[in-house]
């Protein structure tokens, strides 16, 4: 039922009744302040049905991931050394290229995060010329970065040592959401005309726009993130119309599913959207506060990260990573018997997990796949959030 209550809440957009569902939450639980942290590893779905997802760690600053220094270290290293600790304040899109984590920082800079050797650095409009607002980011096979700027409007390209190579839509008047490159196109995500705007990658001159009406019917409404599956279809999701659309790269529509709903599927406030090797889709729900995965042809296999934990949930989440990097680094978290083959990075806006990080596998030693149909108990849930 709590879960409910959040999600109409989010729909509706009014702060106002969140603030009375959150206080009738609050009183039907007892008054109570905190939920209880579960002992042992945070796994979704819970027990006692099989674990496919892990939450593992989280970061939010420097001294996350950095060893904190003693206060007599400190006394030594003076104040200056203790002031260079970095923070993640709202951050938006994130992305993963050769062992680094890259989050955008509404603030204005780029977090580049390096595990295993213990880095966190920021990157800011004067390391990366002319930026102001990055939004988005990802890499070519150049580890050129091709950074999507809400303030400047454009897409800035940089090259592997921080150089600015290139501006692309400038007056063009955009409102870049996300950005994607292949080897022959920039791909910008434009919410301002609800469309993709291609560019060629090398000249920057814009080719030709998809995801146009189709015969009178809305392909993309209000659309908030993209990206490409290994067979180069584009998915897109689109906040107005709450679902998912994948496109070919002509425009045409492949398919599409959701709706706008509070029952396990639906979707509240779709933005950043991701898809694994496997073809899973991965799409971070705003409003429901969770990430649910669906197979290829859309159907759901498992949610997880919605509020009810107080570590392992969501906070606002925007944006997603997938990626098989980096694991030898974060099974050190994973709990011994779970084995995990796929990393999740999440980003929140708000609470003390800037950057969560969830392991999809299974339990060791068990014969059963991510790809399995959803837990009975998961479908009576949905089916009964149909009938209310």
């Amino acid at each position: 039922m709590f879960r409910n209550i959040i999600g109409r809440a989010f729909i509706s957009g009014k702060m106002l009744s969140f603030a009375v569902c959150f206080m009738f939450t609050v009183a039907i639980t007892g008054c109570a302040t905190r939920i209880a942290q579960p002992k042992g590893p945070i796994f979704f779905p819970p027990p006692p049905d099989l674990p496919r997802v892990e939450y593992l760690t989280s970061f939010s600053g420097s001294e996350d991931l950095v060893e904190k220094k003693t206060s007599t270290l400190l006394w030594l290293v003076g104040k200056e050394e203790k002031e260079k600790n970095i923070s993640i304040y709202k951050p938006y899109g994130v992305t993963v290229n050769k062992g680094k984590i890259y989050v955008c920082d509404l603030s204005g800079r780029i977090i580049v995060i390096e595990p295993d050797k213990k880095s966190f650095i920021s990157l800011d409009g004067k390391k990366l010329k002319g930026m102001k607002k990055p939004i988005n980011i990802v890499f070519d096979a150049a580890d050129n970065m091709y950074i999507a700027d809400a303030e400047r409007k454009m897409v800035l390209v940089y090259d592997a040592t921080g150089g600015l190579l290139r501006e692309i839509g400038r007056d063009l008047k955009l409102k870049p959401g996300d950005v994607a490159v292949d080897e022959e196109f920039v791909y910008i995500l434009d919410m301002a005309a609800n469309d993709i705007k291609l560019f060629d990658r090398r000249t920057g001159e814009l080719s030709r726009t998809i995801g146009k009406n189709e015969e009178n019917k809305v392909v993309l409404a209000l659309p908030t993130a993209m990206t490409f599956d290994s067979h180069g279809a584009i998915y897109v999701t689109n906040i107005t119309a709450a679902n998912v659309v994948k496109l070919d790269k002509d425009g045409h529509v492949l398919s599409s599913f959701g709706k706008l709903g509070d029952s396990f599927g639906d979707f509240a406030r779709p933005k950043g959207i991701a898809v694994d090797p496997e073809g899973r889709i991965y799409v971070v729900d705003n409003g429901m506060q969770l990430v649910s995965i669906f197979t290829e042809a859309g159907q759901l296999l498992i949610p997880f990260g919605a509020p009810g934990l107080t570590t392992g949930s969501m906070n606002l989440p925007v944006g997603i990573a997938v990626t098989r990097e980096m694991l030898p680094y974060f099974k050190q978290y994973a709990d011994p018997s779970f084995e995990i083959e796929t990393l999740v990075f999440v980003t929140n806006q708000f609470g003390n997990a800037k950057v969560s990080v969830y392991g999809v596998g299974i339990k060791k030693g068990a014969n059963y796949s991510i790809y399995d149909k959803p837990a009975p108990q998961l479908k009576e849930v949905k089916e009964k959030g149909k009938d209310e």
